[in-house]
C-alpha cells in the first residue's frame, strides 16, 4: 500500500469505525513466515490465506463474513427467489472444469480478475511456440511462457482476464519503480524493501522471472533495516543503486514482452 501497511490499516480501521461499520479483513501474504499469522490477528484481521492458495480456501474464509445492517439486497429478502443460491457457487466453478483453480497471484489481483468487473478493448493472445520460433523478439526471453499459460488456467482459461492483469501491471508498475528509485535516492530503507515486495509478487505472478529475482534480492538486502540505519550504510547505498538501474533497465524488456503478449 503507499502510505500504510495491511497490519496498521487494520489497526485504523478497527479504532475509526464503529462497531456496525467494521469490515471483515482477511489477510493474505506471499511471506508466509512464522508469526505472521499471530501478527495479523492480533491487528485486528478476521482470517488469514498464505499464497498460493486454492478458491475452496478463500471461500471458506468469506463464508464466515456478516452482512452489515442496511446492505441486505432485495434478492436476499424471504420470498425473492424460490431457490436460495450459494453466493460462492460462481468462484468455486470460475474455471469452468468443476475444479477450484489454484490461485498464485499477489495482492489478490487473481482474485478480482475472476469477477470479470471490467471488459478489456481487447483480448490478450499469447504467443503460440509456433510464433515464438518464427519471430523470437529478444524481450521474450523476459518471460517464462509456461508460467503465464498456467495463470490462464488458473483464471478459467479467459484470455480477457488474464489481458486485464497484464494491463494493470503495466499501468502501476511504473510509478512503483519511481517509488523504488526515490527511495535509493533518499536511503528509505522501509520504503525499498516493502515496493521491493510488492513488485516481487507482481513479477513473479507474471513470469518475469530475471525480475522478479531482482526484486527478492533488493527486499532480503534490506530485511530489518526497516528503523535504523547499517553500519555500512554507504556501500548498501551504492550497491541498492546499481541494483534500481539494473531493475529498470529488466522491466523495459518485460514491458515489451508483455505488450507483444496482449497486441492484438
Amino acid at each position: 500500500m503507499p502510505e500504510m501497511d495491511g497490519l496498521e490499516a487494520t489497526s485504523h480501521l478497527r479504532q475509526e469505525l464503529p462497531a456496525n461499520r467494521q469490515p471483515y479483513i482477511i489477510a493474505m501474504t506471499a511471506n508466509a513466515m512464522q508469526g505472521d499469522r499471530e501478527h495479523c490477528l492480533e491487528a485486528g484481521m478476521d482470517a488469514y490465506l498464505s499464497k498460493p492458495f486454492k478458491v475452496d480456501e478463500l471461500v471458506a474464509a468469506l463464508q464466515n463474513c456478516r452482512v452489515l445492517p442496511g446492505q441486505v439486497h432485495e434478492e436476499d429478502t424471504p420470498g425473492a427467489s424460490a431457490q436460495p443460491q450459494d453466493p460462492f457457487d460462481g468462484v468455486r466453478r470460475s474455471n469452468g472444469n468443476g475444479h477450484s483453480p489454484h490461485i498464485n497471484g499477489g495482492n489478490g489481483s487473481a482474485v478480482k480478475a475472476l469477477g470479470g468487473r471490467k471488459k478489456l478493448h481487447r483480448q490478450s493472445h499469447l504467443p503460440t511456440s509456433a510464433l515464438r520460433e518464427m519471430e523470437k523478439p529478444p524481450s521474450l526471453g523476459r518471460i517464462n511462457w509456461a508460467t503465464l499459460d498456467r495463470l490462464r488456467d488458473d483464471l478459467g482459461g479467459e484470455n480477457s482476464f488474464l489481458g486485464e492483469l497484464i494491463n494493470d501491471f503495466l499501468t502501476d508498475t511504473p510509478a512503483h519503480l519511481s517509488k523504488l528509485e526515490r527511495a535509493v535516492a533518499e536511503a528509505d530503507f522501509e520504503t525499498i524493501h516493502r515496493t521491493a515486495h510488492s513488485l516481487k509478487s507482481t513479477t513473479g505472478m507474471l513470469g518475469a522471472e530475471r525480475l522478479f529475482g531482482m526484486c527478492a534480492e533488493m527486499e532480503k538486502q534490506t530485511n530489518g533495516l526497516h528503523h535504523k540505519r547499517p553500519a555500512q550504510s554507504a556501500l548498501l547505498i551504492t550497491r541498492l543503486r546499481q541494483q534500481v538501474q539494473e531493475i529498470l533497465a529488466e522491466y523495459a524488456g518485460v514491458d515489451n514482452a508483455l505488450r507483444l503478449a496482449i497486441s492484438d
